[in-house]
């Protein structure tokens, strides 16, 4: 989980997202205007996020579980490709 953990922190970093280190089991990042088309995409390719935009203090948020390395690493893969067709 740790390792998982960094590779979304290296991501949002690359990106320039806000995120929150934690010491859960997932990620909260503030992706702003793509939160939602970002989850949607994802959830097409069969991969879940939580797009958290709509809870209070979370505008444009989403929230990223951090399982096995392998997984988070098709996570990051499939944000990446969408956000690179998305600019």
């Amino acid at each position: 989980v740790r390792e998982s953990r960094e590779r979304i922190y290296v991501f949002c970093r690359r990106y320039d997202f806000q995120y929150w280190e934690s010491s859960a089991n997932f990620v909260l990042a503030r992706v702003g205007d793509h939160a939602s088309p970002l989850t949607d995409a994802l959830l097409h390719r069969g991969i879940y996020i939580r797009d958290k935009s709509g809870d209070p203090n979370c505008p444009g948020c989403i929230r990223v579980t951090t399982g096995t390395v392998e997984a988070t690493e098709a996570a990051v893969a499939a944000m990446e490709e969408y956000l690179c067709g998305a600019q």
